[in-house]
């Protein structure tokens, strides 16, 4: 083996390469290769991949969810319907832009308004202390 020459080898490699395709039919091989895609938002535009698309989903029927055939006296129904006039209008408005900066910020703010404060002391003590040394 160590004696081989490169042709020797190529040939070799060349002869093994095709041993090893005969033991698969050509479509074995290609469906080894190319696994099977479905698509449910896209639709594809080759035919080939077409087949591979998701039917549609639809939403179930709004009798079914209101649950007058599980009653029979459509009380669910009816106490979905008396609660829709009961939102406030205030509550769907939306918050104002800045409320997550002014909620995160604010524990800053009161930590350097305690420091800021402090330091006014500090330094009126100070001048209080040069005034009356002089």
């Amino acid at each position: 083996m160590g004696d081989e020459t490169a042709d020797e080898r190529r040939a070799r490699l060349r002869a093994l390469r095709e041993d090893a395709g005969k033991g698969a039919p050509e479509s074995a091989r290609e469906a080894e290769a190319a696994p099977e895609v479905t698509f449910r938002n896209y639709v594809p535009r080759d035919d080939a991949l077409a087949r591979g698309k998701l039917p549609a989903a639809t939403a179930p029927a709004t009798s079914a969810i209101g649950g007058e055939e599980e009653t029979g006296t459509g009380a669910k129904r009816l106490a979905l319907e008396s609660n829709v006039g009961d939102v406030d209008p205030s509550m769907l408005a939306p918050r104002r832009v800045n409320w997550d900066l002014k909620r995160d910020v604010e524990p800053k703010l009161e930590k350097l308004e305690r420091r800021t404060r402090r330091a006014l002391v500090d330094i009126a003590r100070e001048e209080e202390r040069k005034r009356a040394a002089a």
